[in-house]
């Protein structure tokens, strides 16, 4: 009997180190991007009571092929923006010159939704993003800091949009003549079907 307790117990310490030794390995997998380039268009708006700033914009950048699956891995990059026509929408104040500042904005993963290996979206971070809106005698308003965002994935692994998880980037001010320079931070971007395909390695 004693000896058949000293198997069972064996038994179950190797079948609880395997199960740690597994769920070890699964949290540590990584995940695959099937295209090392991306660009997305969308809109951008910044609005206050007295001044509101509309974007439509498109960023370029670089993915990496394989990601571990740990905070703050290195999801890419941002390589290069612009803006339709090289300027931005106002509320009758005319059109204001948009200038993007050390693009080469690096994104970040934070973690994924949905339970393995079903993954439903990946929160990442763009780090130090940083704008500058000009029009003279008006304003000049600089925003930068860190973005965090969603991107969501659906069955199969395409990942259909991106969306910012604040309404507000940190706003310095440079320059200003009239109001104040818009606090408030929307932006929505749209991939195209298949662009990314994000699947667990």
């Amino acid at each position: 009997m004693r000896t058949h307790s000293r198997l069972l117990i064996a038994a179950l310490v190797t079948a609880s180190l395997l199960a740690v030794v597994a769920a070890t390995a699964s949290a540590l997998r990584s995940l695959s991007v099937n295209t090392l380039t991306i660009s997305v268009s969308g809109r951008e708006t910044f609005a206050s009571s007295s001044i509101n700033i509309i974007c439509n914009l498109t960023y370029s950048g670089t993915l990496h092929n394989v990601i571990p699956k740990r905070e703050r891995s290195v999801l890419g990059a941002i390589t290069a923006a612009r803006a339709s026509e090289g300027r931005c929408e106002t509320n009758g104040f005319g059109r204001a010159g948009i200038i993007f500042l050390n693009v080469n904005w690096t994104i970040l993963y934070s973690v994924f939704l949905g339970t393995l290996p079903r993954i439903t979206g990946i929160l990442g971070i763009i780090e130090n993003k940083q704008i500058l809106f000009e029009l003279p005698l008006v304003f000049d308003c600089l925003y930068r800091g860190d973005l965090p965002f969603l991107a969501t994935i659906e069955a199969g692994g395409n990942s259909t949009e991106i969306r910012p998880l604040r309404n507000t980037l940190n706003e310095v001010v440079k320059e200003l003549t009239i109001g104040s320079c818009p606090a408030q931070y929307e932006n929505q971007f749209v991939l195209p079907i298949n662009a990314v395909r994000v699947t667990l390695l």
